[in-house]
Order: C-alpha cells, then structure tokens, then sequence
C-alpha cells in the first residue's frame, strides 16, 4: 500500500532534505531511520523535492510503500522517535502509481526578512539591514510574472531537463506592524537555488546595486552572470498541492498563519 506522509520540518540544524553520502544530517536520513525503527522493516521515502541546508518546510510531502495495514497511529509514534525540529503530520492512502514529486501542480514558497534587528527570529528570517526601495521591487515582479525560462535563475542550470517554470503567483506582504515581510511565489516547479537567487536580486535592486533594467535583461538575453543566492534561513516551503488531495487551498501554512499580513502594492 502506498502511502504519502506530510511532515513539517524546521531546517535549520540540517544539511537539507536529501539524503547524502557525505553527512548523515539530513531530514530525509532520519526520517528514514526512525520509519524503520518503528515499522521494524527498512524504508526508503521518496520526497516531493528538496530543500538546502537551513531551508524549511511548513508542508512537504513524501511517499513510501507500507507493507501493511497500520494498528496504531504512525504520526504519534514517529512524532515520539523523532526530534522536535521533524513533525508528522497526515497520512494519505493514494494509488500506487502516485509520486510525491512527479503528481505536485503547484508548489508555493515564502521568504521571509526582517528590517530590524531580532534575536528571536533570526534562525526563521533574514536580517536585512540595508533600506530596500519597494516601489522598485515591485516592478520586478511584474516582470517575474511575465518569464517562463529561468535558466540564469538557477545554481545548475544543465542539470535540468527544462528551465521553463510556469509562474502562477508572486506577491510582497508585510506584517501589520510594519516589522516583518515575506516575498512568496508559487509556480509549477522551481529550480535548484531559483527562489534564492530571485530575492537576491531582488534586494540588489531594492538597494538599488541592480537597475531594474539590468534585472529584466537577465532573463531576456541569458547572459553568463555570477550566481549570488540569498541566505536560507528565511526560505519556506510552504505548501504542496495534488490534485487528489482535497486539502483547502486557501489554509495558511504554518509559516504564515501567526502573523496578521498584509499586501504590498
């Protein structure tokens, strides 16, 4: 029986999601090793994409076969096993022929900054400390929406089949109190370090390093450009969709739902 778990998971501690030869600090590897532990068979998950060392995730997805029907509670038991930084959420029972990675449409991230300083935030929002022009920003993402290749929008490029992403959404809200923002963009797929490099030069134009001309021809004219990516520990996997999963498309994610926001127009 084919099952997909959805998990939560803070990543700040963790060298990413996926499982690597080199550390065995990662989310995928202990999740792993406490799902054998208790089901007392080896389990291999598969996960619905990948996240980098420090990025986290408010819903991520993945599936893995069980071999039998359960007669306790897998999320509580695992929630027991597992650090407190990784929490079960849901099981779903789905067709076998269903992949969490493959069956997403739509994938919606967040990240998150911060313009004053704040100890208590900082491992879940970056400190921007320089003063960001958005009015300026915000004309970039009208241009963002209007792109499908982000072939200069990504760490390794080549390693892609396709850099066209279909962009559904891109949007800048602040905190009521004016404290905090987030920039959040949904999309179909998303390349390796794409959302990064898109809020990097976002604040390279905000702080006005980077024309907003100079922005735009990035993507027209794919020209070779140093790749800088902003720092994770503001990035949010926020939400994963499936079409036949029938959760409610307008619920906040975890990230977002402790903070009255607003829009930034």
């Amino acid at each position: 029986m084919k099952v997909f778990v959805l998990i939560s998971y803070k990543g700040s501690r963790y060298h990413g999601w996926q499982r690597q030869t080199n550390t065995a600090n990662t989310v995928q590897q202990i999740v792993e090793e406490q799902l054998t532990k208790v089901l007392k068979y080896k389990c291999i998950i598969s996960g619905c994409g990948r996240t980098d060392a420090g990025v986290h995730a408010s819903q991520f997805y993945f599936h893995f076969d069980l071999r039998s029907e359960l007669d306790f509670d897998l999320c509580f038991r695992m929630n027991l096993a597992l650090p407190d930084d990784i929490v079960f959420l849901k099981l779903f029972e789905v067709g076998e022929t269903n992949n969490a990675r493959f069956d997403a449409i739509q994938r919606i991230y967040n990240y998150h900054f911060h313009c004053s300083p704040n100890p208590f935030i900082s491992d879940i929002s970056f400190y921007q400390s320089r003063e960001l022009d958005f009015s300026r920003m915000l004309k970039c993402l009208k241009i963002i929406e209007g792109q499908r290749d982000f072939k200069n929008f990504c760490k390794q490029p080549d390693k892609h089949k396709t850099t066209i992403c279909h962009i559904t959404s891109v949007k800048l809200f602040k905190s009521e109190n004016g404290s905090r923002y987030r920039f959040e963009i949904s999309a179909n797929r998303f390349l390796r370090g794409m959302i990064r490099i898109i809020v990097s030069r976002l604040f390279a134009v905000g702080e006005g390093r980077l024309s907003i001309e100079a922005f735009e021809k990035s993507f027209i004219e794919h020209l070779p450009i140093n790749i800088k990516t902003a720092y994770p520990q503001g990035l949010f996997l926020s939400k994963v969709q499936y079409p036949f999963i029938s959760e409610d498309p307008n619920a906040p994610s975890s990230d977002v739902q402790f903070i009255r926001w607003k829009k930034v127009d």
